[in-house]
């Protein structure tokens, strides 16, 4: 299948003396427009959502190292980027959310636009066609604005990439290119060692995928008497004509300036063994992932309509004579499904793994979609033919899915789980009936006016949209507006806002205690690496403790809410949701439908536990007694 689409547009403007033109693209201004939005959606309300255990970990481990405090552990960081971006960021904006996830998320938008990287290689309409799917991708959404390390691992890998061939072109056109080796080294070294382990695999990935398709392209040319392009010998040329010293003394020195921070923190090489190190974690994960091969349902549950389109996509390439990089996107994404089946314990955030490859495959059939038909039986097709077929296939996509959605939370409402103890609403069966027959007689109705090219043309284009869009508000829905729920694929684990709450009331406390000061002593009985430690960051004086005994008459203390403390005092506590765990396995057959569509768990969503704690303050204290963090608790009481 080859793409015959057009190139994008042009306007041509010259001055009043005609000695300079200025050309204009309306290709660049839709990529311009792209990026704003891609850049929004990832910015908007970033600091809504407080850090996840995760996060909150490697948010500590670059926090700490910015401002030592003998009191609190220093530990390595999983992903060393992430320490780089969140380090910056916290030198330049303080600590916090927004810091914490700023640079990742720039990342992120900056990884939509890579496919224009690669235009000349995919076509100006390709290259779009993928530039929108990866916009409107919720995994790669959810993955930029949660700080992950595998943004950063995909944009290294389209820089590596780009790197090598702009190169080997040059090289070819018998030019030096030191810098295009250069970079080529400098993100290949950085994708391989200071991204974690989830980057470590898409390494792997992208070494045997491109070794893949090149022997694939070389048997397939021995097979062809006709064939005289040897792509395999030449690629082996380009490999031996690597200038290896230098490209290994580059990879060297960004592993050393990356590691360490540009020598400022040199026990920052400690995170380049654990992404080796971490590969076994994958493997058996400390926390269970919500469901069982959890990036490959990650992957499937949030974009179905990619796999779709990606496999259309792959038969029709299949069926003729695939090119290299159809061939390097097919191999990536059965690479990316066995990754996701061996890695059973990856976090939702590996379901890139198949969301990047399958977005390659499928731009292809959406770029060949908007190619130019002239077949039809009575009248040829004119240019808007596919856009009136796209238009009345969102149109009964959406009736279909309203319909669809009343029945699914008609089923929800079953009490003991069994679908004939339901009663379907009657209208949303029949709009259901009639938006299927609207789709199925409109198919056919326009292919006898247009031709069946012509009319499946638009079907791509239509349900790309409509689900390109749809799945888009699940990740915003995932990563802001249902964040605090449990009841998701993404993760087990939702972090509550009333984290955010706790901080601020010990902020108010030290306002009013240690006069504006973070000076506020403070002992929890909590992991020094967790959720409470990222809420008391700013606390300097904040002592963990292992029992409950060594908090004994303190002023203010932080204990799990499941323990009751015998503190020696008389005590006043509140108590603050911190997370919240579920399980897919808590879902019911009839649940899932609407938990597909609206993340509606019904009463699964209850099924799990929660994490609390609860901040205790000696009664002088919350009396507001002058001077009671530096004097002695009063006699007698308990908790209370």
């Amino acid at each position: 299948m080859s793409v015959t689409t057009k190139a994008m547009p042009e306007r041509m403007w010259s001055g009043e003396g005609g000695t300079r033109a200025i050309t204009f693209r309306v290709e660049w201004l839709a990529y311009v427009l792209l990026a704003l939005i891609a850049l929004a959606l990832r910015l908007a309300e970033l600091d809504q959502l407080p850090l996840g255990g995760v996060e909150a970990r490697e948010a500590l481990a670059a926090w700490r190292a910015l401002t030592p405090n003998p009191g609190a552990p220093v530990y390595a960081a999983q992903s060393q980027i992430i320490f780089l971006a969140q380090t910056v960021g916290f030198a330049l904006f303080g600590a916090s959310e927004f810091s914490a996830r700023l640079l990742t998320a720039l990342a992120g938008g900056a990884l939509v636009l890579t496919p224009l990287l690669f235009r000349g290689w995919l076509g100006a309409g390709r290259a779009f066609a993928l530039a929108l799917l990866l916009a409107a991708s919720p995994v790669l959404l959810v993955a930029s604005r949660e700080s992950d390390g595998l943004v950063w691992a995909a944009l290294f890998a389209a820089g590596a990439l780009w790197g090598a061939l702009r190169w080997n072109r040059l090289r070819l056109a018998g030019e030096e290119a030191p810098l295009r080796a250069a970079l080529a080294a400098s993100c290949a070294a950085a994708l391989v060692f200071l991204t974690g382990s989830p980057g470590l695999v898409l390494a792997l990935m992208l070494a045997l995928a491109l070794t893949g398709a090149l022997l694939w392209e070389r048997m397939d040319q021995q097979s062809d008497e006709s064939a005289d392009d040897p792509t395999l010998p030449r690629a082996l040329e380009a490999v031996l004509a690597l200038p290896r010293g230098s490209f290994v003394l580059t990879a060297l020195a960004v592993v050393l300036a990356g590691g360490t921070s540009f020598l400022l923190y040199p026990a920052g090489l400690s995170a380049v063994g654990n992404t080796f190190a971490g590969l076994g974690l994958l493997l058996t994960p400390v926390e269970a992932p919500p469901t069982v091969f959890h990036a490959l349902v990650v992957a499937f549950f949030y974009e179905p309509h990619l796999w779709v389109l990606a496999a259309v996509a792959a038969i029709m390439a299949l069926r003729s004579r695939p090119t290299l990089i159809d061939r390097l996107f097919l191999l990536l994404a059965l690479l990316g499904a066995a990754a996701g089946i061996i890695f059973d314990g990856a976090p939702g955030s590996a379901a890139l793994w198949l969301t990047l490859p399958l977005a390659g495959l499928a731009s292809h059939l959406l770029a060949d979609s908007f190619a130019e038909d002239s077949d039809g039986m009575y009248l040829p097709a004119p240019g808007w033919s596919r856009g009136v077929v796209a238009i009345g296939l969102i149109g009964a996509l959406a009736v279909f899915t309203l319909a669809a959605q009343e029945m699914a939370r008609a089923l929800i409402g079953s009490a003991d789980g069994a679908i004939s103890s339901v009663t379907l609403p009657s209208d949303a069966i029949v709009l259901l009936f009639v938006s299927t027959m609207f789709i199925v007689i409109g198919f056919f109705l326009f292919a006898s006016l247009w031709g069946a090219r012509t009319t499946w043309q638009g079907v791509v284009i239509g349900a790309a949209m409509f689900f390109g869009v749809t799945s888009l508000g699940s990740g915003w829905s995932l990563s802001v507006s249902r964040a605090a729920q449990a009841a998701q694929v993404w993760d087990a684990a939702a972090t509550s806002g009333d984290s955010l709450l706790l901080r601020a009331t010990l902020l108010d406390l030290s306002e009013r205690e240690a006069r504006g000061f973070t000076g506020l002593p403070i002992h929890a009985l909590a992991e020094s690496d967790g959720l409470v430690a990222w809420v008391l960051r700013d606390f300097p004086q904040t002592t963990f403790i292992r029992e409950a005994q060594d908090a004994v008459q303190q002023g203010v203390i932080i204990a799990p809410a499941a323990l009751t403390p015998e503190l020696g005092a008389q005590y006043v506590g509140q108590d603050f949701l911190m997370q919240r765990f579920w399980t897919s396995s808590a879902l019911r057959l009839v649940d899932f439908p609407a938990f597909w569509t609206q993340a509606n768990a019904g009463s699964s969503a209850a099924v799990g536990f929660e994490e609390r704690i609860v901040l205790w303050l000696r009664q002088d204290i919350y009396d507001g007694a002058d001077a009671a963090l530096d004097g002695a608790a009063p006699d007698g009481g308990g908790v209370g």
